[in-house]
């Protein structure tokens, strides 16, 4: 395994020479990474070793889940659960020992482990793990040439409008997915501009380690789309899954319209809004996703004192138009904010902050 953290070959001889003791910038941006990745290491190639992050768990894996809704919960995966994703996910992208890795993933998120870090140890391949820092993305793929990464909706969103984006060779990459969040209207067509060879929409969770759900498609699914190893279903008008390897089937909350066959998300069970008894079903990311499409930088829809609110930072490009494909929602507004939180870790929309 080759690893690289932010640019620097992580190997003995760097670690003893005067550079890898003294340089500060390399120390304060990487430290809070050398640990977890270490730990991570230990624990795949040692014996009956645990790793935990946000829980002390019983298995293998232990995780907590991102609590931008207000409620975390504490996940633990068997070996057994991680190593058959390990496994599929090489197959399912075409890895091997040449392969390499870019990654954004932060330690804190279930992908870091069986898309990332773990793949790399397994096949000894290079593995660059990044702190996303603005455009110097751009300069980041160009130097390193990657083979398979993922970008985020929030990074192609700061990012597609300036000017140096339309520099972006991404031709080195045979296979380029986004996930954990809406895609953004158009986001597929233009990565696929850059060069890239593929170019995916990713589903996975905490629950269920991803890749379960893999489409060239956005935010567009179906039975084709399942990955080898997942069992899949629909219950409830929600997606129901879980690996081969475990126990117990996991009924996520996320809410699609259409069936099994093909299906789209219409947003998260829990995160629905209705407004008095017999209100209108509200989901917020349905209109979180046209802000956006019309050019906010960040959106976040609640209910703020009988009202539906969309919050947004940036600029709408059509304010009115938005106004008119919603105006079936009663006492709905929208509003401008100078600041959305976003959490640390999957670089999602905090629902439960106050604005």
């Amino acid at each position: 395994m080759k690893l690289f953290i932010n640019g620097n070959k992580l190997d003995d001889a760097f670690m003893h020479s005067t550079r890898g003791h003294k340089n500060k910038d390399f120390f304060s941006d990487s430290m809070e990474w050398m640990p977890n990745v270490y730990n991570t290491l230990s624990a795949w190639y040692g014996e009956n070793c645990t790793l935990s992050w946000g829980h002390k768990g019983s298995g293998f894996l232990n995780l907590s889940t991102s609590g931008t809704t207000g409620y975390p919960k504490q996940i633990s995966h068997t070996r057994e659960v991680i190593e058959q994703v390990v496994d599929a996910n090489i197959k399912l992208f075409n890895l091997d020992k040449n392969s390499r890795l870019m990654s954004y993933y932060s330690p804190r998120g279930i992908a870091f482990y069986p898309v990332s870090t773990w793949i790399a140890a397994k096949l000894g391949c290079e593995l660059h793990i990044e702190n996303f820092t603005g455009l110097s993305y751009i300069d980041r793929v160009h130097e390193i040439r990657p083979t398979h990464s993922l970008i985020l909706p929030v990074i192609w969103r700061t990012l597609h409008k300036h000017p140096r984006w339309k520099e972006l060779d991404m031709s080195s990459l045979d296979s380029l997915m986004t996930a954990v969040e809406f895609t953004p209207d158009g986001m597929l067509e233009e990565l696929r501009e850059h060069g890239a060879q593929k170019v995916y929409n990713a589903y996975g969770c905490t629950e269920v380690p991803p890749v379960t759900l893999l489409s060239e498609e956005a935010n567009t699914y179906g039975l084709d789309n399942v990955t080898p190893g997942v069992e899949f279903k629909i219950e409830d008008d929600q997606i129901c899954c879980k690996w081969s390897s475990q126990k117990d089937w996991w009924l996520s909350g996320d809410i699609i319209e259409g069936n099994a066959e093909k299906f789209v998300f219409k947003g998260r069970k829990w995160n629905m809004l209705k407004l008095g008894e017999c209100g209108t079903r509200i989901y917020p990311e349905v209109l979180e996703k046209e802000a956006i499409k019309h050019g906010a930088e960040a959106a976040l829809c609640q209910e703020v004192d009988d009202r539906i609110v969309l919050h947004y930072t940036g600029t709408l490009s059509n304010m009115n138009e938005i106004k008119k494909q919603f105006s079936y929602i009663q006492r709905f507004r929208i509003k401008k904010v100078p600041h959305i939180e976003v959490d640390n870790n999957l670089r999602k929309v905090v629902r439960t902050q106050v604005l």
